[in-house]
């Protein structure tokens, strides 16, 4: 089950940190895709930050995580984190009736990242 946890990580931290490097260098090609303007300079400074600073922060955070001492609080950190976002994108999906390609693939790839790390979390404790 190590090779589960480790998977589970390294595909939460490259999703953080592919998705925050394309937010924050190239935010004018991905931000249409989103539904989302940045209609001044104040906005694509704040949309970087949060979307493209965060997200890699996050993304590096959790690729430091494979060492068996920091692999729960890998595991944990992406069952808050991704789960955080899925439980609030389907809230909001179901709040405003809206349901676009993109916030399935999001709320989809979201909620497996959360459920494999639920699982790995819930085999670690069975392990010890």
């Amino acid at each position: 089950m190590k090779n589960l946890n480790v998977v589970v990580i390294t595909i939460a931290g490259l999703g953080f940190l592919g998705f925050g490097i394309v937010l924050l260098c190239w935010p004018d090609m991905a931000l249409p895709g989103l539904g989302i303007q940045a209609l001044s300079d104040q906005a694509q400074a704040e949309i970087r930050a949060m979307y493209g600073g965060l997200e890699i922060g996050l993304g590096v955070l959790l690729l430091t995580c494979f060492s068996s001492e920091r692999q729960i609080f890998g595991l944990q950190l992406s069952l808050a984190s991704y789960g955080g976002l899925g439980i609030a994108r389907l809230l909001s999906m179901l709040a405003i009736g809206v349901a676009t390609p993109f916030l399935w693939v999001a709320l989809i790839w979201e909620g497996v990242i959360a459920l494999l790390a639920l699982l790995a979390l819930r085999n670690k404790a069975r392990v010890r």
